[in-house]
């Protein structure tokens, strides 16, 4: 998980976080082993936002097909209000990174033609990064309360469940 939180190559870099209208991929930005924390970004004006302000419950689920194993990490997300810390999280992205918010409309807004929901006339090479762009910015902390893990085998399949939460941190075999 560590180096899934820095290289965009690693296949965990890159789960699907389920919520409770469904999942979609997303870029896993930090992981805390410390606090069996998950930390990812989305637009604050999304749908899965929403989801998250109604119920705090979600999933990551993360593959990596060269080694056939699957995490699926289920928690309690928790919205990062504190502006001077989602400041430096926005103030650290890449340029790119930031245009993906620049869209005048929520995700999923519907649109007449095909595009990205830009400013007209602006393509994302000549966007620069924005303050007004900011607002869109949600940081998302997922606090880890159990993991299943499975790997996929021709020989027989192995699971295990792992319990993060405190004060004991428990693991059981399970059928896969």
């Amino acid at each position: 998980m560590q180096s899934a939180q820095s290289e965009a190559q690693h296949p965990w870099h890159w789960p699907v976080f389920t919520t409770t209208g469904g999942g979609r991929v997303i870029v896993l930005r930090a992981y805390d082993t410390e606090l069996a924390e998950l930390t990812v970004y989305s637009d604050a004006r999304s749908q899965k936002m929403a989801e998250l302000a109604g119920d705090a419950r979600c999933s990551l689920v993360f593959y990596n097909p060269d080694h056939r194993t699957q995490l699926r990490c289920r928690g309690v997300a928790e919205v990062l209000t504190k502006a001077g810390k989602r400041k430096r999280l926005w103030e650290a992205l890449e340029v790119a990174s930031r245009q993906n918010y620049a869209s005048n409309n929520a995700p999923g807004s519907h649109l007449e033609a095909p595009g990205d929901g830009r400013p007209a006339g602006s393509a994302k090479s000549t966007l620069t990064a924005s303050e007004d762009w900011f607002p869109n910015f949600a940081v998302v902390h997922i606090r880890q309360i159990e993991c299943d893990f499975l790997q996929l085998a021709r020989d027989g399949h192995l699971r295990a469940k792992f319990s993060l939460q405190s004060p004991l941190e428990t693991y059981s075999w399970r059928v896969p």
